[in-house]
């Protein structure tokens, strides 16, 4: 069970870090690169 969570903590990190670099490519103070890296 605790990998299932782990699983599922991973997928929604990585969906927030493409999220924040999508804002990041419309807002110019946000970078998008790290985000998108990552």
């Amino acid at each position: 069970m605790r990998t299932q969570v782990k699983h599922y903590l991973l997928i929604c990190l990585g969906w927030l870090f493409v999220i924040l670099g999508a804002i990041g490519a419309i807002v110019p103070l946000l970078p998008t690169t790290p985000f998108l890296i990552l």
